[in-house]
């Protein structure tokens, strides 16, 4: 997912979570935005799992270092993800 629209639905997690007694993981916060994820957190979401949007942050980090750098090559002087 691109963007960040995606709605979760916390009544479904909180009744989720007190019919079961293990914690509870988000496999895939693609397109959550952060206060939908805060929210989850407060419904006792224990593990939310969010790659894709460090990926992204990544990736565009690179590219625009990339187009600012024709000439960059060296990997280890790329920039890291800083959110």
């Amino acid at each position: 997912m691109t963007d960040r629209h995606a709605a979760l639905d916390l009544e479904v997690m909180s009744a989720l979570r007190a019919a079961v007694p293990v914690p509870l993981v988000l496999h895939g916060s693609s397109g959550v935005p952060d206060e939908e994820l805060v929210r989850a957190v407060k419904a006792d979401m224990t593990k939310i799992n969010i790659a894709t949007h460090l990926n992204q942050v990544f990736t565009n980090s690179v590219r625009a270092t990339l187009a600012a750098n024709p000439s960059l090559v060296d990997s280890p002087t790329l920039p890291r993800p800083s959110s």
